[in-house]
């Protein structure tokens, strides 16, 4: 069978397991009759595959001889024959780290090193038993997030301004799929100081407070606390000098009506450095001419759509993020009406892996007024691709025209067609390109 996406159970701290096919009654006077282990899911067990360092659950099911079934997950006996590939907890046995009197649910697997391990449930004498096979985790790797993209910070570093935020991923190999595990990762710095720079370990979101650092903010796992499975970025915090609008399209372009055109707002924060504020809490663009040129809602305000032809236009935009108001300004010269004759899809091909979070950037291109002007659309076209099952492409605002290949589902690579359309084209309003999806 072909790699899937690992399943990963996020909740670290595990609540009561609702499986819905373990609700029978119990204690009606029927007797115990067979032991089974499933997965949280409630899916069955007989063998499965767990990731180092990134603890999952099991589950214990009792079945009864009158046909009803009981979650006995907290009640069986668990145990490993090798606790030094994979531990398995029971009540009050695997602390969690942090806290005074916290501790994993039973059932609860800790992986610690590649291998393979039997997972026995034991209850008056009845047993069940499960192979648990344990894969390495590999390339641990930090991100950023920005404007709903994932960027991997250059050489390890990035620099934010005072009264910032930073949303990061971790994404592992497992597999030789690249997963997001941001969430059953633990998050500190080497060096503590609030004063420069805290993270919400929760969401793994950093605050910038003053100016300082570099601090080495580390991402590990505290089943290994061996620093081979840790990632690390360093984070220096700059006060932000002055603001800035980079328009989408260079040279300043008149948008045509029914476009849209992204403008960021960009940090100073000296030395050559900027950083991007448009999804910034605190910062606003807005238009002189609204009737002409508007800017979206939340989540996609820094888009302005042309609505009617005209201008010129000013852009005003703002950040008070820190409680400083910076401001800047930036002209469109104007809107103008054209017809829409033929659209274009770039490129004609690309490849992809099974499985990678790393998108592969599609755009689409309108051809105007017989040929005479071309504008980049890519937001205004509706993507599709002909097998949703091994691509996806985006038709969000920020995320337009990026095309994800899923764990595939029979060997060997596949081509996926994807689809860009304008039914507002007068001449051909669809253009497509070839995706080739590789097996990871």
């Amino acid at each position: 069978m072909p790699p899937r996406r690992p399943f990963i159970v996020i909740s670290v701290v595990l609540l009561a397991l609702a499986l819905g096919a373990c609700s029978g009654t119990v204690g009606t006077g029927s007797g115990p009759q067979r032991l089974e282990i499933v997965q949280s899911t409630g899916a069955p067990a007989s063998s499965i595959v767990a990731y180092q360092c990134l603890r999952s659950s099991l589950a214990a099911v009792l079945h009864f001889s009158d046909g009803s079934a009981g979650n006995f997950t907290n009640r069986v006996v668990w145990s490993s024959s090798d606790p030094g590939t994979v531990r398995i907890a029971n009540r009050n046995e695997e602390p969690i780290p942090g806290t005074l009197d916290g501790f994993y649910a039973p059932g609860t697997l800790t992986p610690v090193a590649t291998g393979s391990a039997v997972i026995t449930a034991e209850y008056q004498g009845l047993t069940a038993q499960v192979q648990v096979s344990v894969h390495p985790l590999a390339a641990l790797t930090i991100k950023q997030i920005v404007q709903g993209n994932a960027v991997v910070p250059a050489n390890g570093a990035f620099t934010l301004g005072v009264g910032t935020r930073q949303a990061l991923q971790l994404t592992a190999l497992l597999d030789n799929v690249e997963t997001d595990i941001t969430k059953l990762a633990t998050w500190s710095f080497e060096v503590p100081n609030d004063g420069e720079a805290s993270i919400d370990t929760t969401t793994a979101t950093v605050t910038a407070n003053g100016a300082g650092g570099p601090m080495q903010l580390n991402a590990g796992f505290d089943a290994c606390p061996d620093p081979r499975f840790r990632a690390s970025v360093q984070l220096s915090v700059a006060d932000i000098r002055g603001i800035s609008i980079q328009p989408e399209f260079a040279g300043n372009p008149p948008l045509i009506v029914g476009n849209s055109e992204k403008f960021n707002v960009l940090a100073d924060l000296g030395n050559g450095l900027t950083q991007d504020l448009s999804d910034q809490p605190g910062t606003q663009l807005s238009s002189s001419e609204p009737t002409l040129l508007q800017f979206g809602a939340s989540g996609q305000g820094n888009i302005a759509y042309a609505l009617n032809p005209g201008g010129p236009i000013e852009i005003f935009a703002s950040f008070t993020g820190n409680g400083i108001r910076y401001d800047a300004t930036s002209l469109v010269a104007s809107t103008i009406s054209a017809t829409l004759d033929t659209i274009r899809v770039s490129p004609t091909s690309a490849e992809v892996t099974a499985g990678s979070l790393t998108p592969v950037q599609f755009r689409a291109y309108g051809s105007y007024n017989s040929g005479g002007l071309t504008q980049e659309i890519t937001r205004q076209v509706t993507w599709s691709s002909s097998d949703s099952s091994t691509a996806t492409i985006s038709n969000s605002a920020q995320t337009a025209g990026q095309a994800l290949g899923l764990a595939a589902t029979s060997h060997g690579d596949r081509v996926v067609t994807i689809t860009a359309n304008d039914n507002n084209a007068i001449i051909d309003g669809t253009d497509q390109a070839l995706l080739t999806v590789h097996e990871p």
